[in-house]
């Protein structure tokens, strides 16, 4: 069985559903379909998230949430409107009231924001699955709270309960029995007084992979890229994509910089010992990339580069496969960071798998990730395909950001 997780952007428009319910359509395992809210449908648009979270604020004042209110109901009439549907075929009246018209306004604002911030998500779920029961399925929505996702409160955030496990592998059995597909809301699950709580953003992964390890399934995450890459292709566009990588791999990519997956998206799925996709749903047709346990026989070798700011530094890693161990590609980071900023520092003390960690300071970060992947990357003459053509790399860098030569 496959547990697919449909991000924002593969869900923005109404022509976005219908290209998701052909990828369903294609793989009759695809069983348990994980939605994200509406994202962006083009570049200055807002994510429905970010416009929930906007409504949730304490500050605004009574016009301007009216004002954001319709915002966020046209962009879903257009969804409805595009798919033939009306707010009747995703909910029963007692169930919209009790996501969408409650009085939020007389809820403390912490209880406000988390009821709202999740709606994006509900409102992708029902209408996929409303639309899917429309193209003959026998689709049912299911709540990711009353499905058995139970969260708690730690470090100013909720995290997935590991007794979720038992209580999502019994409901989901029970309800495949009599339908063709589940379709859940991501981001969000239940704490012990039974209130609906967000989990950290990005936390549809989350949800996908907990319902995914809890039935033993492939899990699939869609997006709008074909898989990870050896560096951000914004800012890298000769970075190449990654075929396969082991979830010490992914981990240490994804807390260091690389946003294609949430960092505790990876734990569930190692402990079940299955397998992840990252994958493309605007073309579907690429392989993506996989995820599983392998540590690649300990590939000490670079793999990728990531990149991520934090309030009083930023941080470089290189990640690959028991490169912790490599004492030489660490001594060389240092030096060629040095050549930057002298004040670049390997971070030590931390002996993070899969990851050689350096801090550099902000002003000479872009340059030095450019640099360590021009360097540690693109040179370094490794990959796990034997088809390696290094004069094509080479051929293929634009030297226009001018790498050092050391």
């Amino acid at each position: 069985m496959i547990v697919a997780k449909f991000g924002g952007s593969s869900l923005a428009t109404a022509d976005n559903f219908k290209a998701v319910t052909d990828i369903i359509r294609e793989d009759a395992a695809r069983k348990v379909i994980v939605c994200s809210a509406p994202g962006k449908r083009f570049t200055g648009d807002s994510k429905i998230t970010d416009l929930l979270l906007y409504l949730a604020a304490n500050y605004l004042t009574p016009r301007l949430r009216l004002k954001i209110q319709a915002e966020i109901e046209e962009r879903f009439k257009a969804i409805l409107k595009g798919l033939g549907l009306k707010i009747s075929d995703l909910f029963s009246s007692d169930d919209y009231e009790s996501y969408f018209q409650q009085d939020f306004s007389l809820l403390s604002p912490e209880n406000r924001s988390d009821l709202l911030i999740p709606l994006g998500e509900v409102f992708s779920a029902a209408t996929l699955a409303a639309y899917l029961s429309k193209q003959g399925y026998k689709a049912k929505f299911c709540d990711a709270g009353k499905l058995g996702l139970s969260v708690y409160w730690s470090e100013d955030a909720y995290h997935v309960h590991g007794d979720s496990l038992v209580k999502l592998r019994t409901h989901i059995s029970k309800l495949l029995a009599d339908h063709d597909l589940l379709v859940v809301p991501g981001f969000y699950g239940f704490d012990l007084q039974g209130c609906r709580r967000p989990l950290s953003r990005g936390g549809s992964d989350v949800t996908a992979s907990w319902l995914a390890a809890a039935t033993n399934s492939t899990c699939e995450i869609w997006s709008d890229v074909s898989g990870v890459y050896e560096a951000d292709p914004n800012i890298i566009q000769e970075a190449w994509k990654i075929d396969y990588l082991s979830y010490a791999e992914m981990l240490a990519m994804a807390r260091f910089g690389a946003q294609i997956l949430h960092p505790e998206a990876i734990k569930p799925m190692l402990d079940a010992g299955q397998i992840m996709y990252v994958k493309n749903s605007f073309r579907p047709q690429d392989i993506g990339t996989e995820i599983n346990s392998y540590n690649l026989a300990k590939r000490v070798a670079p793999l990728a580069v990531s990149l991520k700011h934090t309030s009083i530094t930023t941080l470089l890693a290189i990640n690959g496969e028991g490169i912790e161990e490599r004492r030489d590609l660490a001594k060389k980071g240092v030096e060629l960071l040095r050549t930057l900023d002298p004040k670049a520092q390997l971070i030590d003390e931390m002996k993070i798998p899969a990851c050689l960690l350096f801090s550099i300071s902000d002003e000479f970060a872009l340059k030095a990730y450019k640099s360590l992947w021009y360097h540690f990357i693109e040179l370094s003459g490794w990959t796990i395909n034997a088809d390696y053509d290094l004069e094509l790399r080479q051929s293929q860098i634009s030297l226009t950001d001018n790498f050092p030569d050391k």
